[in-house]
């Protein structure tokens, strides 16, 4: 028997909404940042936090949600870890977009499947494919105190210098 080889190129992109062109995919990447950005506002809000857009708001993002995930606060607010990852992700290029330049989000067609785009953080040459850059965060860093957000924005500011040939 052979055994059954996991394609992720085509489960990602199965998972990807379906779109006729790209001006819909940007018109719907669009409206669902939006969302995410007012979901993130109302959860800064609700903990007498707020969202200027500085790097330095991105270590109070990364500190309240490992709050609410030792907590439990992630079940007081009706959410899943998941949710507020994605809402971090949406926030995350946002704080980059506003602190550096020829930096902005794209629909990119995912080149494996038809009809089917992603959406992207893009500087020069460096894209970043992702509706969660940090997928299960509580797992992926080591240390709370290591701020992993903080120093992911600090090198994706160095690939920028380097793509743009500052």
């Amino acid at each position: 028997m052979q055994p059954e080889f996991h394609d992720m190129q085509e489960e990602y992109g199965r998972n990807l909404p379906d779109f006729q062109n790209e001006l819909q995919a940007k018109v719907y990447y669009f409206d669902y940042r939006k969302e995410q950005l007012e979901l993130m506002e109302e959860i800064f809000q609700y903990y007498g936090l707020k969202l200027d857009y500085s790097p330095n708001s991105l270590q109070e993002m990364e500190e309240l949600y490992f709050q609410l995930f030792r907590h439990g606060g992630f079940y007081d607010l009706q959410i899943s870890p998941e949710e507020f990852e994605k809402a971090m992700t949406v926030y995350f290029g946002e704080v980059v977009i506003f602190n550096t330049e020829d930096t902005f989000w794209a629909a990119k067609e995912y080149p494996f499947m038809e009809g089917k785009y992603t959406m992207a953080l893009e500087t020069g040459r460096y894209t970043a494919h992702s509706l969660n850059l940090f997928q299960d965060h509580y797992l992926s860093v080591r240390n709370e105190r290591e701020q992993a957000v903080y120093r992911e924005y600090t090198k994706w500011l160095k690939r920028a210098k380097k793509t743009l040939g500052e």
